[in-house]
């Protein structure tokens, strides 16, 4: 029940919110081969990390904050490698990408985001079926 009273929450929110920019992330680690994948509890498949820009922040404080509530991963030096157009939760978001490639990890990390429900790593040779179209579009983009 819980679940749905979150998700209808969601849908409300993207209705009668107005143009938005998010910031999402490609945490790779050269030596392992590996990125970094969350699923959201509102959301099906494995997704890049990251969130909403809040007013007065930039992009890469917006990422840096999302990033380490929702891994524990402290972005140092994102590259934005790209800006697009998302239509597929709404008709009003933009998402600024950005790969991650160096980090440092947050001390005493714990997930603090009721909308994440896992993190885990993958090697790019086994990545998982459910993986977001957007998130495999911009995996073989910049990796």
């Amino acid at each position: 029940m819980d679940k749905l009273i979150r998700k209808m929450l969601h849908l409300c929110f993207l209705v009668t919110r107005p143009l938005t920019l998010g910031a999402r992330a490609l945490i790779y680690d050269e030596s392992s081969n590996a990125i970094y994948l969350i699923k959201h509890t509102y959301q099906k498949g494995w997704a890049m990390p990251g969130g909403g820009v809040e007013v007065g922040e930039s992009g890469v404080m917006a990422l840096q904050r999302e990033i380490e509530e929702e891994t524990g991963i402290i972005p140092v030096d994102p590259i934005l490698k790209s800006l697009y157009y998302n239509n597929s939760v709404s008709k009003r978001d933009h998402v600024l990408v950005f790969l991650v490639d160096n980090w440092t990890l947050s001390a005493n990390f714990k997930v603090n985001s009721k909308e994440i429900s896992d993190g885990k790593w993958f090697n790019l040779d086994k990545l998982p079926k459910d993986v977001t179209e957007d998130t495999l579009h911009h995996i073989k983009e910049f990796l």
